[in-house]
């Protein structure tokens, strides 16, 4: 009877060994082909998309976490789980209902568990036929292979996709294996050669691609501009040579990503910096007027700018980037360099003539600014002072003793220096004329600023005149430049006359200019008249 109750018990073990051992072939089944199924549409998902290796390792790792979280919630308790030979005696007598429970009744009264109602020879009957009736019984028939046999034929189905995959497909699938862990690319038809395009992208400007492919030649292609998630799609055209597809790219003013597709081929992100060339950021101008102006130096905001002439110039420029020389350049195509570095410069000059200029500079990188503005420094050159004679207005005749007044308004741009009142006798002869020299009668020199009204009391007296001689007179200004610029009045020419001839003249013309008493009293009485008129009313 313990010969055959050990027997009995060993069937029971391997019967639970057998449903561990079943659990963990149907979830490595299981596993398995979910995950060639995975990698089947992961394949097909890369080979469409060309995905990056970021995004590849990102989803190999979501599908192996997914597959560990579908096994731990449906296959792990089942793998992890030991069977008692109670519960496989369970099984076996589900699988065999003839046992009526005796299998598991004959494991329990083994155990010593009868109780003081039940009968040994009961007990031994009943084990006695439990013996008798496993006798050829295969026991590993009670374990259901139900979803064993399912998951072995999913198995087979995902491992024969496999396969077809991998026919149709080897030299893909191979790349895609590849892909897992490096970052090679699927074989195309259109077979990429090379492509050109600058290293940087100058802001504003045109941005070229050249791209040469090799193959199957496409009719045409497209460019895709990424642009902070608003993709722009510009056409590549072909070229003068087979193969050559080009694209330009206007007026950019961002960095460049951009990926291109020609045909079956899908390019990689391709990223191009953007540079800025030199311009001007800051200039400012500062003036200091010769001291003879009297003008105080001042400093200007921008390069257009009236000065006097001889003024000091210093010019502070400042250059939106680092460059590498900065140059004042004139329409003569003559230049003047600025010294400095970075992005501050100076420069000092004399301005002696007006000119329109311009500025040329050169960046680290070898760009030269373009397009600048054009500004104009106007040079005042000094003037001559202006004489404006009030009095003597017109004379027609003086005596040797003559007086008169002269009454002049001398204005100068900056200052005065000197006014000098000027004179010359002449006979009634031309030769004579010519040999006469300007005499200087008077002069003011303690001239504070640069408007000054003359004032002076003219006497023949002094002169000596005779009657027949002609008497001329004119002012004469000098400013304060260093060029001493000289300016004349317009001259006054007087014939001289007697004493007796002037008097004569003069009454003449004071008799012309009164009417006489009796007209007078006329009017006065007609005044009055219209007065007392007025009056009664």
């Amino acid at each position: 009877m313990s010969n055959e109750l050990t027997e009995l018990r060993a069937e029971f073990r391997r019967v639970a060994n057998e449903l561990k051992r079943m659990a963990l072939m149907i979830a490595s089944a299981d596993l398995a082909s979910l995950l060639i199924f995975a990698l089947i549409s992961f394949f097909v998902l890369d080979y469409l998309g060309h995905f990056p290796f970021f995004m590849r390792l990102v989803i190999m790792l979501g599908i192996l976490v997914s597959l560990i979280y579908y096994f731990k919630r449906k296959h792990l308790q089942n793998c992890v789980r030991t069977y008692s030979e109670e519960e496989a005696s369970l099984i076996v007598e589900k699988h065999f209902p003839e046992f009526r429970s005796r299998a598991i009744s004959t494991l329990q009264f083994s155990q010593g568990e009868m109780g003081k109602q039940v009968s040994p020879q009961l007990v031994q009957g009943m084990m006695g036929q439990t013996f008798a009736m496993s006798t050829g019984l295969r026991f590993s028939d009670a374990i259901d292979k139900t979803f064993f046999k399912k998951n072995i034929k999913k198995l087979f189905i995902a491992m024969a996709l496999l396969m077809a995959t991998i026919i149709l497909a080897p030299n893909a699938f191979g790349v895609f294996c590849q892909r897992l862990i490096t970052q090679v690319k699927y074989p195309t038809k259109t077979k990429f050669v090379e492509i050109n395009y600058p290293d940087y992208v100058i802001e504003g400007e045109i941005f070229s691609v050249e791209i040469l492919v090799e193959g199957e030649i496409p009719p045409g292609g497209t460019l895709i501009l990424e642009n902070e998630g608003d993709d722009v799609n510009y056409e590549l055209e072909k070229g003068d040579k087979a193969g050559v597809f080009q694209c330009e790219i206007p007026s950019v003013l961002n960095p460049i990503k951009f990926l291109y597709k020609l045909g079956d081929y899908k390019s990689e992100i391709h990223s191009v910096s953007l540079h800025k060339r030199p311009r001007i950021a800051d200039l400012k101008v500062h003036v200091e007027p010769p001291a003879y102006t009297g003008l105080t130096a001042y400093t200007e905001n921008s390069g257009n700018l009236q000065v006097p002439q001889g003024s000091k110039i210093s010019f502070e420029f400042k250059s939106s980037k680092n460059i590498e020389y900065l140059k004042l350049t004139r329409r003569d195509e003559s230049a003047m360099v600025f010294t400095g570095q970075g992005t501050s410069w100076t420069m000092e000059t004399v301005a002696n003539s007006s000119l329109t200029y311009s500025f040329k500079m050169l960046d680290e990188l070898g760009l030269e600014s373009v397009k600048l503005p054009q500004f104009r420094l106007k040079v005042k050159v000094d003037q001559k002072a202006v004489i404006r004679l009030i009095e003597p207005q017109t004379i027609y005749e003086l005596s040797p003793l003559s007086k008169m007044r002269i009454e002049a308004q001398v204005d100068d741009d900056y200052g005065l220096e000197k006014i000098v009142v000027q004179y010359k006798i002449s006979e009634n002869s031309d030769f004579a004329d010519e040999l006469q020299t300007w005499e200087e009668w008077g002069s003011v020199t303690d001239i504070e600023n640069n408007s000054y009204l003359l004032k002076k009391l003219w006497d023949n007296k002094k002169l000596e005149l005779k009657k027949g001689q002609s008497l001329s007179i004119r002012l004469m200004a000098l400013d304060n430049s260093p060029k001493k610029h000289e300016s004349y009045s317009d001259e006054l020419t007087i014939p001289i006359i007697s004493v007796r001839e002037l008097k004569a003249r003069l009454a003449g013309d004071f008799l012309n200019t009164i009417e006489p008493v009796e007209d007078i009293l006329l009017k006065l009485n007609d005044v009055k008249r219209k007065t007392d008129r007025l009056g009664e009313k």
